[in-house]
């Protein structure tokens, strides 16, 4: 019985953590991916492997684009200065 309270806890923290604001809209994995220039597949896997943050709602991923691009590495991010 403790182990289903625990995980019944876990779960709600879980889900406590992941509240988007209902006024602001997500893009879903097509939308990053045509701002990416890359396909739903790999926008999709980068959220799984946790490269991107992503919000599940039931099946679908929602991705709020500011997260999205600060979770990116810009360009310049590996050059040396000098």
């Amino acid at each position: 019985m403790k182990k289903q309270k625990l995980k019944a806890e876990v779960r709600a923290a879980q889900a406590a953590s992941t509240v988007v604001d209902p006024r602001e809209r997500l893009l879903t994995a097509e939308d990053i991916s045509a701002r990416l220039f890359i396909k739903p597949r790999t926008a999709a896997l980068w959220a799984r492997q946790g490269r991107i943050p992503a919000y599940r709602i039931g099946r679908k991923l929602g991705f709020k684009w500011e997260e999205v691009e600060k979770a990116l590495p810009t360009a310049s991010a590996g050059k040396a200065e000098g």
